[in-house]
């Protein structure tokens, strides 16, 4: 079951729109290899969450924006933080 917004936002604007939010000077750099190739059969990521919904009544309940500001704010205080692991990749 997917857990999704039905809604679709490219990295690339997600990107900028956290960089926004944050009052960064960050600019963003393409790697041309990593890059989606452009005969990829997949042109769009967009999740349903129709099929949670119809299962559990379950409702987002925050908005793209906030769930950002929320986890904006998180990391932005230097307790949360502490002890956060940012070179380690947890699978």
């Amino acid at each position: 079951v997917n857990i999704a917004t039905r809604q679709e936002i490219a990295v690339k604007d997600l990107a900028e729109k956290i960089i926004s939010m944050m009052g960064a000077s960050a600019r963003i750099v393409s790697d041309e290899q990593r890059l989606r190739p452009e005969k990829s059969e997949v042109e769009r990521l967009l999740g349903s969450n129709e099929k949670l919904k119809l299962l559990t009544g379950w409702l987002p309940e925050h908005s793209l924006d906030q769930g950002l500001e929320e986890t904006i704010d998180w990391f932005s205080n230097k307790e949360n933080t502490r002890n956060y692991k940012a070179d380690v990749y947890h699978v």
